[in-house]
């Protein structure tokens, strides 16, 4: 109680949102502000279905050495931010995971990781909600892929990734 629900004299604000901020509740809160039917606009979609899958369908051969240091790097340190930013959707630490996702992904040469971030980030970027929560359920699948795309490698040199 209190400012809020007087209002605020002289503050030209008609809704509040306070963090964190569900998705849901997002979209609710701009569909009662942004122009609909009663406005000559055609009406947002009340379930806008998600963007397309951004998941490569196989990651590309990684090098052994390199893949099995951003497997590592994926399933500790990334893998325990996307638990944290994962259906909460603070966007500077979303845009923080989705950084750090590509600039592994570039290091570790691992062309399909960075790209998949790359386009996460652009729907960032955008506010594109169902997308990016689409994108960010895909993330563990990638993990999966980068995974296989390891083994594969390991196994196609015969598993000793420390061959010259």
């Amino acid at each position: 109680k209190g400012a809020l629900d007087q209002g605020t004299p002289g503050a030209d604000f008609s809704a509040v949102l306070f963090k964190p901020i569900g998705p849901g509740t997002l979209l609710e809160t701009l569909r009662r502000f942004l122009p609909g039917e009663e406005n000559g606009a055609p009406p947002l979609p009340q379930n806008a279905p998600p963007a397309s899958r951004l998941l490569p369908e196989v990651v590309a051969p990684i090098d052994p050495a390199l893949g099995r240091s951003l497997l590592a790097w994926l399933r500790t340190t990334a893998m325990a931010e996307w638990k944290q930013v994962h259906g909460k959707l603070f966007m500077n630490r979303v845009q923080a995971f989705l950084q750090a996702v590509r600039d592994q992904g570039f290091a570790h040469q691992a062309p399909a990781v960075a790209h998949w971030a790359e386009k996460a980030l652009a729907l960032a970027s955008r506010f594109e909600v169902p997308g990016l929560t689409a994108a960010l359920d895909e993330f563990p699948v990638l993990v999966q892929r980068v995974a296989r795309a390891v083994e594969a490698e390991q196994a196609g040199s015969g598993g000793d990734a420390h061959a010259s």
